[in-house]
């Protein structure tokens, strides 16, 4: 274990501030199931992995890497993939359908197991050299100078929608108490065995991620009730004064805003009902970084805030086509510049008031001159062209949408395309684009359905056409 960590950012007027030397975080352990592992294309730690080098970190991933999942085919991110110039090593404690009563070793005392290859959290920590099916454990273990820095746990999915889910739930209550009360044994034991094994590591626990529509099995009010009440346990757990652990919520961007049911995920954003798509584990690294206290991703591009773009307007307040002038100041036919960024405070409709407005969206395109790319928003839903990238409920959005092209940079990985913001939170990369002749911002209101909510109110649009950039940092600091 390297004690030298730093993982909380400190934050001093609008730049970043880091060490003389390098901030190394130490060992990074990430435990958890097919989500955790990737899947669909894609997977929340390869998002992270850039997430860290943007931040001008170093990590060490590391992992026991056995089961069916151990050589990694059902992920596209391969091992030795680089961002930036620095390689992602794809370790990891994950495997398909783990469960947490596989990790915890609660296993032993029932039938075995043979995922993880029937270890569990106490072999990998040297902690016991007896797996889950009562035989001598001879993988890898992690301590002393290997040990884990930092833990990140995504359990719980197989345990309750897998091993129970809609026939159970339907049928007995008691049934769904008695799982979430296991899955929070079995977390309170994984956590004892970190604590007991590596004492001044950090340990974060995320929720249970949100689920799309369509699982058969897991999609009744029941289903989504039990997971939504485990998510409310142990984030409630984690605040205990002996726990020294911290809650991640996953939801924010993934959950539908505009669905009843407590753990609706967005569809468009997962590649099954289950594993979240690129977009799905771009919104989960995004969450799970800014609980870590780091700051949004930059794509290797320069941090500059939107009040100093070349063309601010401020106090522009209806997005309609009754105030021309005030646009015209944001699209030129000047000669187009390759590269630009544009940023927009504003808030939209009133939300649940009345039923969510679907249908009536305003139209954000940004065009270089060449190529073009737009936001589509709605009260629940943020678009870019007939797909939700992240769902909120836009009457009380507090932070700005920073949109800009990038022509990237593919000897670091970095893709070519518009690029999105929200806040510091990177919510579109590499976005595709439209052939187009206009230069500029050209915001387009659609009334579909003329309809009475409100239109929305824009506090701030500002453009510049000098290059992309990133979002300045917030003037605060980052504590965990």
């Amino acid at each position: 274990m390297k004690a030298k960590h730093i993982f909380s950012l400190f934050f001093l007027a609008s730049a970043i501030t880091l060490a003389a030397t390098p901030n190394d975080l130490g060992n990074v352990m990430y435990i958890g199931d097919s989500i955790t592992h990737g899947y669909n294309s894609s997977g929340h730690r390869w998002e992270m992995h850039k997430i860290i080098t943007d931040n001008g970190l170093t990590y060490k991933e590391i992992g026991v890497m056995v089961g069916n999942d151990s050589n990694r085919k059902t992920s596209s991110v391969p091992p030795g993939i680089s961002y930036s110039g620095k390689v992602f090593a794809n370790e990891h404690c994950a495997q398909s359908s783990g469960r947490a009563s596989e990790v915890s070793g609660s296993k032993l005392e029932r039938n075995g197991g043979s995922r993880y290859k029937g270890s569990n959290i106490n072999n990998w920590l040297g902690l016991s050299d007896i797996d889950n099916n009562k035989k001598p454990y001879t993988g890898p273990i992690f301590k002393d100078e290997s040990a884990p820095d930092i833990y990140v746990i995504t359990l719980g999915t197989n345990d309750l929608l897998s091993d129970h889910g809609d026939a159970d739930f339907e049928k007995n209550p008691k049934i769904a108490k008695l799982a979430v009360a296991n899955l929070l044994d079995d977390i309170q034991s994984i956590y004892n065995s970190i604590r007991k094994a590596t004492p001044k590591a950090q340990i974060y626990i995320t929720s249970v991620p949100v689920f799309a529509e369509g699982h058969k099995g897991i999609d009744s009010p029941e289903s989504h009730q039990v997971v939504y009440n485990f998510n409310k346990a142990i984030a409630k757990w984690c605040k205990r004064g002996n726990i020294k652990a911290k809650f991640i919520d996953l939801s924010p961007g993934m959950k539908d805003v505009s669905e009843e049911k407590p753990c609706q995920g967005v569809q468009d954003i997962f590649g099954d009902p289950v594993h979240p798509a690129t977009q799905g584990s771009r919104l989960m690294a995004t969450n799970i970084a800014q609980a870590q206290g780091l700051a949004g991703r930059t794509a290797g591009l320069t941090r500059k805030s939107g009040r100093d773009f070349e063309t601010v307007i401020k106090g522009y307040k209806k997005a309609a086509k009754s105030n021309p002038s005030a646009l015209a100041a944001l699209t030129s036919k000047a000669t187009p510049s390759e590269e630009l960024s544009a940023e927009l405070l504003l808030r939209l409709g009133n939300g649940a008031k009345g039923g969510w407005d679907k249908e009536n969206e305003l139209q954000i395109t940004l065009s270089n001159g060449k190529l073009a790319g737009s936001l589509k928003l709605s009260e629940p839903y943020i678009k870019w062209g007939d797909r939700v990238i992240y769902s909120t409920d836009m009457s009380k959005l507090s932070e700005p949408l920073r949109i800009c092209y990038y022509k990237g940079d593919t000897s670091k990985n970095i893709q070519a395309g518009f690029y999105v913001w929200l806040g510091e939170k990177m919510i579109g990369e590499a976005l595709e684009s439209s052939p187009s002749n206009e230069q500029g911002l050209i915001l387009t209101p659609t009334d579909k359905t003329k309809s009475s909510k409100p239109q929305a109110q824009i506090k701030l649009i500002s453009l510049d056409r000098s290059g992309a950039y990133a979002p300045a940092i917030k003037q605060s600091k980052a504590k965990q």
